[in-house]
């Protein structure tokens, strides 16, 4: 795979799609390798768009810097910018799930002017999510993330206990083949599941670092599934509320894991945003 440097982290990438077509960057989530958009990004070579697929710092198969302040938001931001600055694009489309779309909209907050379109799956916006914390059961629904703070909790979990690892990814929705997949896929690195990890050890220095407060400008499609056992309707629908530009809010029937799930539905989802219509499933 192609790679490029970010600060002091070489990182790479997969990418499929004619050269000089309109770009698309995807961002996945945790606990998933990158290659979980390969189908999305199949099809949508065919419709004539190229995909650049980033595997982002912390996961397998890139560099995995040591220190939880490597994986702040600020410095995972600038590995998009770098990976678009080192094929010489100035605009892309940003297509983000779960951790990834945490990614995708504050790069739409930093740097509007690289986004052509902005996705994102499963993630509402940070504040529509802080907010849903005291208005809705969001606070139950994310439970499971002070565990995965504490550090090595998780990694001897999933190593001396593998199965109550992949029961508790298997709750969110995800099978049971796909989530020991993922597991074991995410363990394959030197360091484990630390690097993915430190991403959600990272958030307490994220808080306060985040401009937040400024309005999500680019034209921008949010994608939720009424069957999310991570992300409750007050968040998906509270995130209207943060965004300036143009907005598209589309349901889908599935559970968390929608590009495992629903490639076709997203694609269709995709191509029609992209192109500048209203995101609708056809019936």
């Amino acid at each position: 795979m192609p790679y490029y440097e970010s600060g002091h982290v070489r990182l790479e990438y997969r990418t499929l799609g004619p050269d000089h077509a309109e770009i698309v960057v995807h961002l996945h989530g945790f606990p998933q390798p990158s290659d979980v958009w390969m189908p999305i990004a199949d099809r949508l070579q065919q419709e004539g768009f190229r995909s650049l697929i980033l595997n982002q710092r912390g996961y397998p198969d890139t560099q995995v810097p040591r220190g939880v302040r490597n994986y702040r938001l600020r410095l995972l931001v600038d590995d998009v910018i770098g990976l678009l600055e080192s094929i010489g694009s100035t605009s892309a489309h940003i297509v983000g799930h779960d951790w990834g779309g945490s990614v995708a909209w504050s790069l739409a907050h930093r740097r509007p002017d690289l986004v052509k379109s902005l996705t994102v799956i499963s993630m509402p916006h940070p504040q529509a999510l802080a907010r849903s914390l005291l208005v809705s059961s969001q606070a139950l629904r994310s439970w499971y993330v002070i565990p995965l703070m504490i550090p090595s909790l998780v990694e001897q979990v999933a190593r001396f206990f593998p199965r109550l690892a992949q029961a508790w990814l298997a709750s969110t929705g995800l099978d049971d083949k796909t989530a020991e997949a993922h597991l074991e896929r995410m363990q394959e690195g030197p360091h484990g599941l630390t690097g993915p990890l430190n991403w959600y050890r990272a958030i307490p220095l994220n808080i306060m670092q985040e401009p937040w407060n400024l309005p999500i400008t680019p034209r921008t499609l949010y994608i939720w599934s009424r069957g999310d056992q991570v992300v409750t309707v007050a968040a998906a629908k509270l995130t209207r509320r943060y965004v300036a530009g143009p907005f598209d809010f589309e349901e889908i029937d599935g559970s968390h894991w929608l590009p495992e799930e629903h490639s076709t539905a997203l694609v269709e989802l995709l191509l029609q945003h992209f192109r500048g219509g209203r995101a609708r499933i056809a019936p």
